[in-house]
């Protein structure tokens, strides 16, 4: 009889356990689960050292998003399609590392423009920086374009900028 009640415990006790990894291994397998995204974003391009010079624009994200786990960075694959701009991010993931943030630089592209795209985990918000090709390859706040979305006018999308900059820690500040 008390062996019979030692193995109808072990038996529970076994069912327990796999009760529990049941739930454990459903949970990761969630929270791993890439998840669509399908994104179109109202935008402004702006200058920064030219307030009279303001654009709408148009953001569209399409792609999966995978949710890191254990330390390891969230990942997108897929395309973000900026105005007539394409950044393809299929086969070169897009890592949201420091800050939650993918800061990654792309170009130049097939119309000569370059640039320096931030995006906020899970695309929140974003902003972008645009140059055309020049003799040093960089981006000069004076000439260069900036794309901030989601945004309806040039003090939302400065504004969008601003927070993005200072979430990466920099000093930068756009006016």
């Amino acid at each position: 009889m008390i062996l019979l009640k030692k193995l109808s415990m072990d038996i529970k006790v076994l069912i327990g356990i796999i009760v529990i990894l049941f739930v454990i291994s459903g949970i990761y397998l969630y929270l791993v689960k890439p998840y669509d995204v399908d994104i179109v974003y109202n935008s402004i391009k702006f200058q920064s050292g030219n307030i009279n010079i303001e654009e709408s624009s148009s953001i569209k994200i399409k792609g999966k998003y995978v949710r890191g786990l254990f330390g390891n960075s969230d990942k997108f694959s897929g395309q973000i399609l900026v105005d007539d701009i394409g950044l393809n991010y299929s086969d070169n993931l897009l890592e949201f590392g420091n800050h939650n943030m993918a800061i990654q630089e792309f170009g130049p592209t097939t119309k000569g423009i370059f640039g320096l795209l931030y995006i906020t985990e899970k695309f929140e918000s974003m902003h972008i920086l645009i140059s055309e090709s020049n003799k040093n390859f960089s981006f000069y706040y004076k000439d260069g374009w900036i794309i901030s979305a989601p945004s309806e006018n040039r003090e939302d999308a400065v504004k969008i900028s601003n927070e993005l900059f200072k979430k990466k820690g920099s000093n930068s500040r756009i006016e």
